[in-house]
């Protein structure tokens, strides 16, 4: 997602252009993008979520000490706890699947306000093809392999789960971009 912080999507002039309350990063990764909503956060003042699978618990404790809402779990699972509306702004760049995306869309979309904007990374890459970790960083939770395995068999990728739910009339596209592995922003209709 870094390389689309200011280059192709430009994820930092729509979060500026938004100016959200809560934002919601589901996947930190090695913490780029993260740096930059940190960062970004200082401008703006708004709060910061970020859902990980914690491969690396020191880089949590770090951005904890640096006010972020750090949470160990599982991105479907967690956005459950979140209020009807009370997300403005969310990152999704977690397992890269069918099965995942469309799980965290469902999970979501009750969650964000109408109006909030929702950016996806990988998008091209694992558009017809689905990327999988082999099992959570989360103990207790158990890794839905038949369930993404079957998804794939089907034929199925994020962008189908990403076409669904445009095609419902739940989201509508803002922004794609097909460079460095592709990204899409849709609005919570």
């Amino acid at each position: 997602m870094k390389s689309h912080w200011t280059d192709h999507l430009n994820v930092r002039a729509l979060l500026y252009e938004r100016r959200p309350s809560l934002v919601v990063e589901c996947g930190a990764g090695s913490g780029d993008n993260t740096a930059n909503l940190v960062t970004a956060r200082g401008d703006l003042g708004f709060r910061l979520v970020v859902i990980n699978d914690d491969g690396d618990p020191a880089f949590g404790d770090e951005m904890r000490n640096n006010g972020v809402d750090w949470r160990s779990a599982i991105s479907y699972l967690e956005l459950q706890t979140f209020g009807e509306g009370a997300i403005d702004f969310c990152l999704i760049d977690t397992d890269h699947n069918y099965w995942t995306l469309r799980r965290e869309l469902d999970e979501l979309w009750p969650r964000m306000k109408p109006g909030g904007l929702c950016v996806m990374h990988d998008t091209g890459t694992f558009a017809k093809n689905n990327g999988r970790q082999p099992e959570y960083n989360i103990k207790g939770v158990p890794y839905p392999h038949s369930q993404i395995e079957a998804a794939d068999k089907a034929g199925l990728g994020m962008i189908d789960a990403i076409n669904e739910d445009l095609k419902s009339g739940r989201w509508r596209k803002v922004a794609e971009s097909d460079q460095s592995h592709g990204a899409i922003a849709m609005e919570r209709m």
